[in-house]
């Protein structure tokens, strides 16, 4: 499943979309599965590093230290504050869009969104995704490849050393 845009009355709305095939008129169709909400784009106001904005000073341990689901909320953090997010309790807010940390919930006054950035999109679906990744093979190319796409899908960047730590931790789980 991917997510697609809609124009619609020059607004941007998303959509879950699966392709099916037809055996019958050899064709493929899309089908959406649900409606994610409406589209706000956000433009990248900082360019903090992981080490700066968490004040972690030895990245190996840092990532040995915590859960994975743990590091995903601080990427989380990090990439929301370096588009203009500050964080209030257990919630990253501007202006009215605000996406809780605990139940990973993305509004706009309290009606879901998603949140364009880095060429991939967070909401609700994504960030649930994201959070139970689990490994459908026991290949670790295919599952670091499914793993990859999951984390461009929501928006998200992160260098290549958290990311071979990060999926390592989730990979040894399943």
């Amino acid at each position: 499943m991917f997510i697609r845009i809609k124009n619609i009355q020059k607004k941007r709305y998303a959509y879950l979309v699966k392709n099916t095939w037809s055996k019958r008129k050899k064709v493929s169709r899309q089908k959406v599965m649900r409606y994610l909400g409406p589209i706000v784009t956000l433009e990248k106001s900082t360019d903090k590093l992981f080490n700066e904005y968490h004040d972690v000073k030895d990245m190996q341990k840092f990532l040995k230290q915590f859960p994975s689901k743990t590091i995903f909320t601080k990427l989380l953090e990090l990439e929301l504050a370096n588009h203009g997010f500050e964080k209030k309790g257990s919630k990253m807010t501007k202006d009215s869009i605000s996406v809780s940390l605990t139940t990973r919930n993305v509004t706009k006054d309290s009606i879901p969104i998603v949140l364009e950035l880095n060429e991939g999109f967070i909401s609700n679906y994504t960030l649930s995704k994201l959070y139970n990744f689990k490994s459908k093979t026991f290949d670790p190319k295919k599952e670091g490849l499914n793993f990859a796409n999951t984390y461009l899908q929501a928006g998200m960047s992160m260098n290549d050393e958290v990311f071979v730590a990060l999926f390592n931790k989730v990979y040894k789980k399943a």
